[in-house]
């Protein structure tokens, strides 16, 4: 005769709360249906990039602005003089338009789905298979640096990947507007056409690799201290404060704070490349990463290195919270509904 449920399959067959959900992964799940609710792989893929492209929408005027201010000592795009404040650039920008403060979002988008998803993916991965830090190689011992370790590998694995598409989206960025808009193909097109780089024969393909080296030098400890301390900062507070499950404020505080600390010390290379990029000059005139420090140093000092840092920090800040706000909602209801699904 049957009796109904028992407590075991209530309790396998209830609903997660909002809580049981950290970093993507379900710590309450069944065993029995781990597999199906999260879906493994795709679910951190699918949920990486949609964050990625939701926070470069909402914050798209703020990443042209920080473009902006980088080239501006270099060439000018918008408003009627170089070396202007963060300010004065938005009221150019706004004066040229509203709809001018998101060109080049389209192909912004483009990379960061990938990126984002990728990135987010391979770093956990490392992490599992710890295949970086310990392999017939070598042995990295610490858990600290190996994960600072795997960060710095996930960011040279996606910068390598994605650095085509960041040079035709910083051309996109900076075309000037009195002239019209620049599309994907035109931008692409250009780039090809343009004197390649006689150290590598002139092949056309290396034109989407201009300023590489500085931004492969800089992204290394970027990445390493972004995902290490968002990782470790984690652990930490779940350590510290006896939970398994830290809140929404103190993840968005870890995950901000790792951001700028990242930012703060690796600006330079970022402001050196990205001027690299966006150079369309003669290629027997063009300044390598050391003639480009020089010329910065000796023109503006210093702070010249850190031109524009003030617009990237305020557009990372409400970026980071943006994203890691996605990442977990949607996650969050992609559990839910895999649970009710295999339940």
């Amino acid at each position: 005769m049957y009796s109904g449920p028992t407590s075991t399959a209530l309790t396998e067959c209830k609903l997660l709360e909002p809580s049981a959900y950290v970093d993507g992964i379900i710590d309450q799940i069944p065993e029995s249906h781990k597999n199906n609710a999260s879906s493994g792989h795709l679910k951190k893929i699918l949920c990486g990039g949609l964050a990625g492209v939701v926070s470069r929408t909402c914050t798209a005027p703020l990443d042209r602005l920080k473009v902006l201010l980088q080239v501006q000592g270099q060439q000018r795009v918008v408003g009627n003089r170089q070396n202007m404040g963060a300010i004065q650039m938005l009221r150019a920008m706004w004066r040229e338009g509203i709809f001018t403060m998101w060109k080049g979002n389209l192909v912004n988008c483009m990379k960061i789905f990938p990126e984002n998803a990728v990135r987010l993916y391979i770093f956990e991965l490392l992490n599992e298979t710890q295949i970086v830090t310990k392999n017939p190689l070598w042995h990295i011992h610490g858990d600290k640096l190996s994960k600072f370790s795997n960060g710095a590998f996930t960011g040279i694995f996606v910068q390598t990947f994605m650095y085509p598409v960041e040079i035709i989206k910083t051309r996109i960025m900076t075309f000037p507007s009195k002239l019209g808009n620049m599309g994907v193909f035109q931008a692409s097109k250009r780039i090809w056409n343009e004197t390649g780089n006689p150290r590598f024969n002139g092949i056309p393909i290396f034109n989407f690799y201009k300023g590489f080296t500085p931004a492969i030098i800089g992204v290394m400890p970027f990445a390493a201290l972004e995902l290490g301390c968002s990782k470790l900062g984690t652990e930490w507070y779940k350590e510290h404060f006896q939970t398994k499950v830290p809140g929404f404020y103190p993840l968005l505080g870890i995950g901000t704070a790792s951001s700028f600390v990242a930012m703060g010390a690796t600006y330079p290379f970022r402001l050196i490349t990205c001027q690299m990029q966006a150079y369309t000059g003669p290629e027997k005139d063009r300044l390598g990463p050391r003639a480009h420090a020089a010329k910065i140093l000796k023109t503006e000092g210093y702070k010249g290195f850190y031109r524009g840092f003030l617009a990237n920090s305020s557009k990372a800040v409400p970026s980071s919270g943006i994203a890691w706000a996605t990442f977990n909602m949607t996650q969050q209801y992609w559990d839910r509904w895999s649970t009710k699904t295999y339940s």
